[in-house]
């Protein structure tokens, strides 16, 4: 008896609901233009809020929106900033190695005008020396033989007046030889 009384208590209760789903379901037929323009009216409310910025869930998905907004202005002004700061320091750093560059540079011709002046100067030096030595020689070999012939003839000073010439002293050709203003030149502007 149990088990019968069980049964028909799941019976009842599942008529029960069938019964209830039914209502329902003739309710909703009855009543289905009603919901359907009561949903309409809520869809068009909602959009006249959400147009106007008041209704809630659309504030605080804007509200979310700004606050994602203003970190990613942060991120992209501290990125900005960065990539500004790193420029200015690669411009920095190539200024300074170009200066160095210029300031070795500089030195170097400096040093080389410098050695190729002395060279100059000392090659000059030389071709004076080789200059007086042979004017000496000539100078030596020449008054012996005027003196002896100045000597015998007429006397030291009235050989030269006569004739009228000029000694010349011997030209030696140096292919190397710079003008010695070229070469002082030089060297005064290397003192500058």
């Amino acid at each position: 008896m149990s088990y019968a009384r069980g049964e028909s208590v799941d019976r009842r209760q599942k008529q029960a609901i069938l019964q209830q789903l039914a209502a329902i379901n003739q309710d909703f037929c009855n009543n289905r233009q009603a919901i359907y323009e009561e949903k309409i009216q809520e869809v068009n409310d909602m959009a006249q809020a959400i147009c106007a910025g008041t209704d809630p869930k659309y504030r605080e998905k804007v509200v979310e929106l700004g606050k994602m907004r203003e970190e990613a202005i942060f991120k992209a002004k501290l990125l900005c900033d960065y990539q500004l700061a790193s420029a200015h320091q690669l411009y920095v750093d190539e200024v300074r190695r170009a200066e160095e560059d210029y300031a070795n540079e500089k030195e170097e011709l400096r040093e080389k005008l410098r050695s190729g002046i002395e060279e100059r100067l000392r090659r000059l030096k030389d071709d004076k020396d080789i200059m007086d030595i042979a004017q000496e020689i000539q100078g030596e070999g020449g008054s012996r033989s005027n003196s002896k012939r100045n000597l015998r003839k007429r006397g030291p000073d009235q050989t030269d007046q006569k004739t009228g010439k000029k000694k010349n002293p011997p030209s030696v050709t140096l292919s190397h030889a710079v003008p010695e203003e070229d070469a002082l030149d030089d060297l005064a502007q290397m003192k500058k």
